[in-house]
């Protein structure tokens, strides 16, 4: 079966769970393509309209799978083939673009949405599957803290100071939905001996040192999916901080050394300050468990076979 993938592609990069989810289908005979999205908003996504409709009318393809709202609703504006549509948060929880993500949940033949919250955002609950984005334990895992420092440090891509603490923002600097004004006030109150540590442009074999070189996670922000991160962290037995958005606190509530803190400086830092004292977690067991990519995968095939089957006797 032959699946053409519909995303942005005005960052140049396709977001890693995006890739996984590629890697995983071609593992299981699926060959997949991409269908790059250029411009930006509404307007931007609907100017490539007749691009797509060219780009599918050869019946090259079984199935389009529209990752976020956006791309979905694109991709559903072509009547030839069955859409599903991925949501990830930003699309629904933004309310400048959450109306056209929930149109394209009413034109599309079956929706995936990574957690609870977003699927109550969504008009049309029955064709929603919950399945969060898996992830990769093999890529994802503990590496002792020291051994990561030296790593990174030999190659001068950071350095470490003796006797300091080291938190990982969760995401870059420039986004304001991920808080880092409130990082950095946080930081402030925690004082010198803490470092915030910016998490931007790290290729894979990065993420894993940097999480593993931290002495803690940090995610602050105003709104959330599933966010992938916790979930990178947590495999790496890494300590956490949050807020309480998206499906984070049924994520790390469980694990100790993982805590849920109000958006303030004084609740953030009070709760990295407990965070920090621990080496590492048990929160890999957790993720290993539930979010296994083979289990993950099987349940994606299985929403398209379905919506294929539903998009077919539709159309008889």
């Amino acid at each position: 079966m032959k699946v053409l993938f519909v995303c942005s592609g005005n960052n140049r990069k396709v977001p890693v769970f995006i890739v996984q989810q590629e890697d995983e289908l071609k593992k299981r005979g699926y060959e997949v393509d991409y269908f790059h999205v250029r411009g930006k908003g509404i307007t931007g996504y609907l100017k490539n309209h007749f691009e797509l409709t060219q780009t599918v009318k050869d019946g090259a393809y079984a199935l389009i799978h529209g990752h976020y709202g956006l791309s979905g609703l694109l991709a559903s504006f072509q009547r030839r083939l069955p859409v599903v549509v991925s949501y990830y948060g930003s699309d629904l929880n933004n309310p400048r673009v959450r109306i056209f993500s929930q149109l394209a949940n009413k034109l599309s033949t079956a929706a995936i949405a990574v957690s609870p919250t977003l699927v109550n955002h969504l008009p049309n609950k029955d064709k929603c599957h919950l399945i969060p984005c898996a992830v990769d334990s093999m890529v994802f895992q503990p590496v002792p803290k020291q051994q990561a420092r030296e790593k990174l440090q030999h190659s001068g891509r950071y350095y470490f100071e003796q006797g300091k603490k080291y938190v990982l923002f969760a995401s870059r600097f420039d986004r304001p939905v991920k808080s880092p004004e409130l990082a950095f006030a946080t930081m402030k109150r925690l004082g010198d001996s803490f470092e915030l540590i910016e998490f931007n442009n790290f290729s894979n074999e990065d993420v894993v040192l940097f999480f593993n070189a931290a002495d803690a996670l940090l995610l602050c922000s105003r709104t959330e999916g599933s966010p992938q991160v916790i979930k990178e962290a947590m495999a790496c037995n890494r300590p956490i901080v949050s807020t309480d958005v998206g499906d984070v606190r049924s994520v790390i509530s469980k694990t100790k050394g993982c805590f849920i803190s109000k958006a303030t400086p004084e609740h953030l830092a009070a709760a990295l300050s407990e965070a920090v004292r621990f080496e590492s977690t048990n929160g890999r067991d957790a993720i290993v468990m539930a979010y296994e990519t083979n289990a993950t995968t099987q349940r994606i095939i299985r929403v398209y076979e379905k919506a294929i089957r539903q998009f077919e006797i539709k159309n008889q």
